[in-house]
């Protein structure tokens, strides 16, 4: 399962998908298995760990993005 979570309009949203769900497993199912997860993240919060190794990811995303656009050719 694969999410994002999108700031760019003024409604913030969050998109959850799956892929490679055998058709047998009911939507209730997965409704389910979202919401514990959730419910998880409520309870424990985050691995700091992996917040700080998504953080560095964002910022090398920018820096590459930012210097791509001055260079000249």
């Amino acid at each position: 399962m694969r999410g994002s979570y999108n700031t760019f309009s003024k409604n913030s949203f969050m998109c959850l998908g799956g892929c490679g769900i055998d058709e047998s497993v009911k939507v209730e199912r997965i409704d389910e298995a979202i919401e514990q997860t959730l419910q998880e993240v409520l309870r424990d919060g985050f691995d700091e760990d992996r917040i700080n190794g998504l953080m560095n990811e964002m910022e090398l995303m920018y820096k590459q993005i930012k210097t791509s656009r001055c260079v000249r050719r």
